[in-house]
């Protein structure tokens, strides 16, 4: 949907591009809602810093008709600002309409939504929704 919502689809090519998101994990997992990843700490082995990397960076909202139904892609909402982070993102693995006007769509899952539900499927550690063996993005490529 990059006519939709420009400046976040071009940030997340360009984050691929550069290789930001290889070798993050996904640093949390809400059930039947989303999977959320793109945090550079975590390629740390500090667990309790991942999903806490915030830069200065902050991409404009970008409002549009776009709704959350499973396989989005979408960009995380920065805590206290109003527009979103520049690397951390999220994939539906579910209807999340709470979501709706609050964080940037951008994108949709075409091939690999079996990868999502996988992922959704994954035993978590405890409260901190992080799931109990890593899932790592190994690496990113634009086509």
């Amino acid at each position: 949907f990059s006519e939709r919502a420009p400046l976040h689809a071009m940030n997340f090519l360009n984050n691929c591009n550069e290789g930001l998101y290889n070798g993050t994990r996904v640093h949390q997992v809400i059930k039947g809602a989303r999977v959320i990843g793109g945090d550079a700490n975590s390629k740390s082995d500090n667990i309790a810093s991942w999903g806490q990397g915030e830069s200065e960076a902050e991409i404009e909202r970008e409002t549009n008709d776009l709704w959350h139904f499973p396989g989005v892609l979408a960009m995380e909402s920065k805590p206290g600002a109003n527009g979103s982070h520049d690397s951390i993102f999220y994939i539906t693995s579910g209807e999340a309409h709470e979501l709706d006007n609050q964080n940037t769509v951008f994108g949709v899952v075409l091939e690999g939504m079996d990868t999502v539900e996988a992922m959704d499927a994954v035993e978590l550690d405890g409260e901190s929704l992080r799931p109990k063996e890593p899932i790592s993005i190994e690496s990113t490529e634009v086509i």
